[in-house]
């Protein structure tokens, strides 16, 4: 089928009934040719194009910010040409919404670098003044107020002011002294916290009081299932937190928790029973768990190749060697080729062992 281009008016041969274009070309030139119009910019009285949807009538920013600054623009648009605070670029600036920069980069730049610091002369900072404590006689900086907030600094922290006015009760608003359940030194506070039993939050958790103000109980108190301490549990999780660290609740997994036995491991405690020794499969020995334990101080490992042949894996188990022969422990680690394909050669090596101690230590395969 042979067709005409609408747009440039050569022919073209297609398949497609409703084609009107030889190409992709001139379709957007078609569509643009439809979709634009033509205007005058009222201030330098050149033509331009623009979008039928969203017409323009200035042909660029400049002519737009020249002509709103002059006569003729509306009474309620007249402004007049500033200059960006940040990079220096035009503005406009209206009349009734003046503008300080020319776009939203500037001003994320100027909240980033300017707006908190002293040296923009823009924005009033309160000056800091240097004080020194009435009771420790430390050195502290605080900002000066003026008006109605006009006052001076005498203390660095809550903490000093309360226990000045606790030594110097002449010199303090009305209220009580009260000596410390824990500590027992004395603290001043004011008549609302008159009944206050100790000094600070932290003398309240080392006394164990897990009591509000209010003499409510805002929680309760557990004792941890592996070291038995006793330790504070917020109401929303009465009856799950059953440790106190997460150290403890480590060594419980490694002591409780139930591990699957590999097929190396599954090869050498045949070689064991075998053999008629007695061992303990993923004993738990501090915080790690061995393969094979061999009374009365024999450990003996299975290692695979994929896994602890790798640079990090070996040195992990040489750190962990070391720490169980300063136990008094001695280990045997067995490659996970020798396993499978000489399981004779590793009996032998489990026998000698037994007998001389580390001798293999740690191979690498």
């Amino acid at each position: 089928m042979v067709k005409t281009c609408k747009q440039c008016g050569n022919k073209f041969e297609t398949t497609q009934r409703n084609r009107a274009f030889c190409s992709k070309k001139c379709f957007g030139r078609d569509w643009h040719k439809r979709n634009t119009t033509r205007k005058t910019c009222p201030n330098c009285k050149v033509s331009f194009e623009t979008k039928k949807s969203r017409p323009k009538r200035f042909c660029s920013v400049k002519c737009r910010y020249e002509f709103m600054v002059g006569e003729n623009a509306p009474v309620s648009q007249k402004g007049k040409m500033g200059k960006c605070e940040i990079c220096g670029k035009d503005i406009y600036i209206r009349k009734n919404n003046p503008q300080r920069f020319c776009s939203q980069k500037c001003m994320l730049v100027w909240r980033s670098e300017y707006q908190r610091s002293e040296r923009w002369p823009g924005r009033k900072h309160p000056p800091q003044t240097q004080y020194t404590c009435a009771l420790c006689g430390r050195d502290f900086l605080h900002k000066t107020y003026t008006g109605v907030k006009a006052k001076k600094k005498h203390f660095c922290s809550k903490d000093c002011a309360n226990r000045y006015k606790s030594l110097h009760p002449d010199k303090r608003r009305q209220g009580v002294v009260n000596i410390c359940r824990n500590c027992g030194m004395a603290f001043y506070k004011c008549r609302a916290h008159k009944h206050a039993k100790y000094c600070s939050g932290e003398c309240r958790r080392a006394a164990g009081d897990w009591k509000t103000t209010k003499g409510k109980r805002s929680g309760t108190v557990a004792k941890c299932l592996v070291c038995g301490k006793f330790f504070y549990v917020s109401p929303c999780l009465t009856g799950k937190k059953k440790f106190c660290s997460g150290h403890c609740s480590a060594v419980w997994r490694m002591t409780h928790k139930r591990v699957g036995i590999t097929g190396l491991e599954q090869k050498v405690k045949m070689l064991l029973v075998r053999n008629g020794l007695r061992f303990q499969m993923q004993k738990p020995i501090g915080s790690y768990r061995v393969d094979f334990f061999l009374p009365p101080c024999y450990i003996i490992e299975a290692d695979g190749e994929f896994w602890h042949n790798s640079p990090r894996m070996y040195a992990h188990d040489k750190r962990r060697d070391a720490i169980l022969r300063s136990k008094g422990y001695q280990v045997l680690h067995l490659p996970g080729k020798v396993i499978t394909e000489n399981p004779n050669l590793c009996r032998n090596r489990i026998l000698d062992f037994l007998k001389g101690g580390d001798a293999y230590g740690k191979e690498t395969a």
